[in-house]
């Protein structure tokens, strides 16, 4: 499913980015060659003025008409065009009915000369060419119609090979046709990496969604195949004393704050992830509610023959900017977990101390540690070093995951030491407001 995902990702990359290439070289292209012939053309309409200047005017005697000596000029003679520095440029006249008189050019082609205009013709060799005509007058103006008394003395055609620009542009044509190719092909393989970059977190969710599923499914199974079972012995079987209704109704009761419990984390893990910048925070004495929570657990600790101690090293108290109840949970869990892994007669320390502009909370205890190769996992939600015996001590493997989201939230990050057999520490780093000193440390 992922690699057909990755597929249209970059098919559809390559197609929209190979668009855009045959766009733009297009456009350069025809830019390219716009640009060229509009310099042509303004060559040709400037030698044009110059070749006019060269054509003498005059009423031969006993004619009332103007005519153009078009034999007194060198450019149409082809006597000094090459001195002056015209080389590749071809002349024609035409007389004022269109007719045509002399030429320097290889061939005639195009539309009767009739007014200023530029065209592109084709010798019968195939060779192209740019023309510009326009109508002469006595003035020598090349405006409009140009007539002197009312009659136009004769038509100048300038044409010039369009080889000249027709090289450069087949070298840019074979440029960008072998050019886009291959910046497709490079698009397509940048395409294929991204493509399997942006699917990549993805498919490590999809992957995830469906752990959590098939783990929250087998957590819930447990409790409520227990209170099936228990409900349908109760109702099958004939009616006994009260007291064994009541302690069929005691182990639903437990199996339901059992899956109340497990339901609650979920829905905290997931309303955190929703609007978890969205929250407010207060200033919050790290140090008292982490002394609250100390003596919440100190009947759990008394109860499992756990010494259960807070160190203050340094002495001091800190304050950040958070939420009371979340930090609070957030040691809770911690403790609680250390508790849960520390064997009778271990011990349980936790220690607030302060490091540059951040204060530290750390949770160290003397229980069975975490191998290696799982530190990095222990905070994945159900994740269990030893299934079996979580279970066993009623945890989910939501706590941790829930103790670094509180955590991040508070903008600080929760880490894990630990060596198998010696013992773990859990040590929260939270972004510090202002220390201030306070009693030394106390024992629970």
């Amino acid at each position: 499913m992922f690699r057909r995902t990755r597929q249209r990702l970059a098919l559809g990359y390559i197609a929209v980015m190979a668009a855009i290439l045959v766009l733009f070289g297009w456009a350069v292209y025809v830019t390219m060659e716009n640009a060229l012939i509009l310099s042509m053309d303004t060559s040709l309409k400037e030698l044009a003025r110059t070749v006019r200047q060269s054509i003498p005017v005059a009423r031969p005697p006993n004619k009332k008409q103007w005519q153009a000596q078009i034999e007194r000029s060198p450019y149409i003679t082809g006597n000094g065009a090459t001195q002056l520095g015209y080389q590749g440029f071809y002349i024609t006249w035409f007389g004022p009915k269109g007719n045509l008189v002399r030429s320097t050019a290889l061939f005639q082609a195009g539309l009767a000369p009739q007014r200023d205009r530029y065209e592109t013709v084709i010798s019968p060799q195939g060779q192209h060419f740019r023309q510009y005509t326009v109508p002469i007058s006595r003035e020598g103006e090349l405006l409009g119609y140009l007539q002197y008394e009312g009659e136009v003395l004769g038509y100048l055609r300038l044409s010039r090979s369009l080889q000249e620009i027709e090289v450069p542009l087949q070298r840019l044509l074979w440029v960008l046709v072998l050019g886009i190719p291959i910046a497709i092909g490079g698009i397509g393989w940048g395409g294929w990496i991204l493509a399997g970059r942006a699917i990549r977190p993805i498919r490590l969710a999809y992957d995830r969604l469906q752990q959590f599923t098939a783990d929250a499914s087998h957590e819930l199974r447990t409790p409520i195949a227990t209170i099936q079972t228990n409900v349908q012995v109760a109702l099958s079987e004939r009616p006994t004393n009260p007291e064994e209704y009541r302690r069929t109704l005691e182990v639903v009761e437990r199996m339901a704050q059992r899956m109340g419990r497990l339901v609650g984390d979920l829905l905290f893990l997931t309303r955190e992830e929703g609007d978890g910048e969205n929250r407010s925070y207060t200033k919050v004495d790290v140090a008292g509610v982490l002394e609250e929570v100390l003596e919440e657990q100190r009947s759990v600790s008394a109860g499992l023959g756990i010494r259960l101690r807070l160190k203050d090293r340094f002495n001091t108290h800190s304050y950040v900017m958070g939420d009371t109840d979340q930090l609070s949970r957030l040691f809770t869990n911690l403790v609680s977990n250390a508790l849960r892994y520390t064997p009778e007669g271990g011990e349980v320390t936790a220690a607030l101390e302060l490091e540059g502009r951040d204060c530290v909370v750390t949770v160290k205890d003397t229980g069975i540690g975490i191998p290696l190769e799982h530190q990095d996992k222990i905070f994945e939600r159900f994740y269990r070093v030893d299934p079996a015996r979580s279970r066993r001590l009623g945890g989910f493997g939501l706590g941790l995951a829930i103790a670094k989201k509180i955590a991040e939230e508070h903008r600080g990050t929760l880490e894990v030491h630990s060596a198998e057999g010696e013992g773990t520490t859990f040590s929260v780093r939270l972004p510090n407001l202002s220390p201030r000193k306070q009693r030394g440390g106390e024992e629970y």
